[in-house]
């Protein structure tokens, strides 16, 4: 046993938080694609992956369920994460004085919907995401 988990994302993202949950005494293993998380699995230098399979606003995640069974892994368990967004800004912006953009992943803008922000949201890869915090 490694006793690492992998989980596609970096550290702090919503699946690194459902591996500190579900399994506490696994080691989280950030990886950049899901690609990557099943192939350090299936290596054996990570012993179990966390999978985001369905999220309840925006439905199934994309491609997984042609990755799960192409890799011959199977699932152990099932370990519901309630999510919860955080809008970034600058010291000191309130939502009265944002007046232009968000930007989001492609599967969070279900959720950015309901909120009626007057806000242009723009989509944007989320491996790329990763890098905005340095830029506000």
């Amino acid at each position: 046993m490694t006793g690492k988990i992998a989980y596609q994302g970096e550290p702090g993202a919503n699946s690194h938080i459902a591996c500190r949950k579900a399994r506490p005494n696994h080691e989280p293993m950030p990886c950049r694609t899901f690609e990557d998380v099943f192939a350090v699995v299936s290596s054996g230098e990570a012993e179990l992956a966390m999978i985001p399979v369905e999220n309840s606003i925006a439905g199934r995640v994309a491609d997984i369920h042609q990755l799960i069974p192409e890799s011959r892994l199977r699932m152990q368990a099932e370990h519901f994460q309630p999510i919860r967004f955080q809008l970034m800004a600058r010291p000191g912006a309130s939502l009265e004085n944002i007046k232009d953009t968000v930007v989001s992943q492609g599967a969070d803008m279900g959720e950015l919907l309901p909120l009626n922000l007057d806000l242009v949201v723009y989509c944007c890869p989320q491996h790329l995401l990763k890098i905005l915090p340095k830029l506000l």
